[in-house]
Formats: C-alpha cells, sequence, structure tokens
C-alpha cells in the first residue's frame, strides 16, 4: 500500500506524453463596461496559469480604457493524445485580469477565462489570435487580445519536470475575488478565435 494513496499516485508522469512549447503573447485588454471596473484600480496584469505553472505580465496604465503589452509568456506542456479519438486530451490554462490600485501594488482578481491547450497543439508549428470576453457580474467587462504559439519538441524525452505539468495542483485561486460577488461563479465567453 502507498502511503500517501492516490495524490502521491498522481505524482508519476503517465507515459507517452508529447512535449509541447507554448508561447502566449499578450497584446491588449480592452475595458468594454468601465462602469463593472473598480475604480481604485488603475493599473491591470494578465497571469497566465497551467496546473502548478505560473506566468504573468507586467503592471500596466490603461489609455482610454486599453492597456497595452505585447509581452510574451511561454511554458512547456506534456500533451496526451486520447486512444479512442487520437487527438490531444483537454488541458486546460486560465487566464485571470488582476488590477492594482498603483504600479507594485498588491495584485487583485478581477475576471478569469479557461481555454483548452489542445486546440493549439499540432505535428507542426500552430500560430493563431485568440480574442476573449470576459464577464464580471454576469456582465460583459473586458476583451482580452493574445496570439498563442506551440511548437512540437520533437526530440524531447516524454518524462522529467516538465512533464509534471500535467498534474492538477491550482495556484491560482479559483474563490471568487475582486469585483466577484462571493455567490457568482468566475465566468467568461468562449474565445472567438479559438474554434
Amino acid at each position: 500500500m502507498f502511503k500517501g494513496g492516490w495524490k502521491n499516485l498522481r505524482l508519476t508522469p503517465k507515459p507517452g506524453g508529447l512535449k509541447y512549447h507554448f508561447t502566449v503573447t499578450i497584446h491588449d485588454v480592452e475595458i468594454l463596461d468601465a462602469s463593472v471596473m473598480p475604480t481604485n484600480l488603475s493599473h491591470l496584469m494578465v497571469v497566465w496559469n497551467r496546473g502548478a505553472r505560473v506566468s504573468e505580465t507586467k503592471e500596466a496604465e490603461g489609455a482610454g480604457g486599453t492597456f497595452s503589452w505585447e509581452e510574451r509568456l511561454s511554458m512547456l506542456c506534456t500533451m496526451y493524445r486520447d486512444e479512442q479519438t487520437g487527438s490531444f486530451q483537454y488541458k486546460k490554462a486560465k487566464f485571470v485580469i488582476k488590477g492594482t490600485e498603483s504600479s507594485g501594488g498588491k495584485p487583485q482578481s478581477i475576471c478569469s477565462c479557461k481555454i483548452d491547450l489542445a486546440k493549439y497543439a499540432g505535428p507542426e508549428d500552430v500560430e493563431r489570435r485568440v480574442e476573449m470576453q470576459f464577464e464580471g457580474k454576469g456582465r460583459l467587462f473586458a476583451r482580452l487580445a493574445i496570439t498563442i504559439h506551440s511548437r512540437w519538441i520533437k526530440d524531447a524525452k516524454p518524462h522529467g519536470a516538465d512533464a509534471m505539468s500535467n498534474m492538477s495542483f491550482s495556484v491560482v485561486s479559483s474563490a471568487n475575488s475582486g469585483i466577484l460577488d462571493d455567490d457568482e461563479e468566475e465566468s467568461s465567453v468562449c474565445p472567438s478565435g479559438g474554434r
């Protein structure tokens, strides 16, 4: 019997995974409904969460309701194929928009959106522009424009630290924060360029 049971078993990477290098270029966030955004937040940042890994932009100050970065974020991810369909299994990635009162202030979560990285992985390099629309308090709040680029690392071994990105640890709290009420779920509209 294994000590710790199932939790310890999940630390062992599954065999047959393919390593992919994902690069996400964060272009800009456009505020669609200024009344939803807390008035005390003057700077925004975008956080990309995949399992136990987090990559985030620098803070940006808005101009005319638009916050711009043109900043690249990168992660390694191990993809696994579905034995029945042959396509990649669902691989969740989460993008969170956070705000601060001033540069260097404590980030406050505003809203989030989930996408499936499997849609952007293939035998050849994939590059696709995606626009995500975020909701806050049940209203359309912001639009995030990104470009996703994926590259299969063909000579990588399917094990090691990178393969452990398959684990489902959550370092971005799923508890609602920022403008979201305690009884509301974080919600989003499907990416318009992600289908």
